[in-house]
């Protein structure tokens, strides 16, 4: 897993372990000490949130090089994969 991607998923663990910890903290706290508590796990949040648009962004651009280098080795070699694929059909076909 890239770097990016587990530094993602460390993150999410980190946000919902302090939701859960906030949660468990709530009962007994001053309104004041839940508003820090909120605007901290808000910016936890909003950071994890931001991380998680970049890695789409980048399997996004990862997967349209893949589609593009795809598409250039079929039109580039379209006989060889024309070949191919009667070579499997003869083959399939013989051996039934």
């Amino acid at each position: 897993m890239p770097k990016s991607n587990q530094k993602l998923v460390d993150d999410v663990k980190v946000v919902m372990s302090d939701l859960e910890d906030m949660l468990d903290d709530v009962k007994g706290k001053t309104a004041k000490e839940f508003a820090e508590m909120q605007t901290s796990l808000s910016k936890k949040l909003a950071k994890t949130k931001q991380q998680l648009i970049d890695s789409e962004i980048d399997l996004s651009n990862k997967e349209k090089v893949a589609a593009e280098m795809t598409d250039d080795f079929a039109r580039n070699n379209t006989w060889k994969l024309v070949a191919g694929a009667i070579v499997i059909g003869f083959l399939i076909g013989y051996s039934f």
